[in-house]
């Protein structure tokens, strides 16, 4: 059993990934072999399957990879119950992220933009381009979705690097 937190998980996954790619390079380097027309054959395909077993090293990247699951289910569930003081699961607010980076962007744009635009059309005539809306409530949209993300993402940081969940997994750290 080990326990950890939503960092420290991270932080696993990618040392296990690592590893997983450290063995894919294996297979990929080894899997083949050169033999000059002056060499042993036998002597040398002796030699590359003293250093590589193609079986092996699958199962070691099929080890990897059940640790990887075991791991991101873990988190998974931890995601999806912790609830956080707004209410929301750690996972609902990982999406609502999402989608007020979204809105982040449109009112950054809706609230920078100018309230009159000279333009000169096709045929030279001055024309202007106005908003059809309040630019001080773009701003306000802006400030309260920004103040939103920020917050969200202070308390993400702390649930991220403070509580931690168990797993059953064979691992050293």
């Amino acid at each position: 059993m080990i326990k950890v937190t939503s960092d420290a998980a991270n932080k696993l996954i990618k040392k296990l990934e690592q590893e997983k790619g450290i063995l894919t390079d294996k297979i990929s380097k080894m899997s083949t072999f050169i033999v000059a027309i002056t060499e042993n054959y036998d002597q040398i395909k002796a030699e590359q399957e003293a250093e590589f077993n193609l079986n092996e090293t699958i199962s070691q990247i099929d080890e990897i990879d059940k640790k990887i699951i075991t791991i991101r289910h873990a988190k998974s569930v931890f995601n999806n119950s912790v609830v956080m003081k707004n209410g929301f699961t750690v996972g609902d607010n990982i999406i609502r992220l999402a989608i007020l980076e979204r809105e982040k962007s449109i009112y950054s744009r809706l609230a920078t933009r100018q309230k009159k635009i000279r333009n000169t059309s096709i045929n030279k005539d001055i024309e202007y381009t106005y908003l059809n809306y309040d630019l001080e409530d773009a701003k306000k949209k802006y400030d309260s979705v920004y103040t939103e993300i920020s917050e969200i993402q202070e308390e993400l940081n702390i649930v991220n690097s403070s509580a931690e969940y168990k797993f059953e997994i064979d691992i050293d750290l």
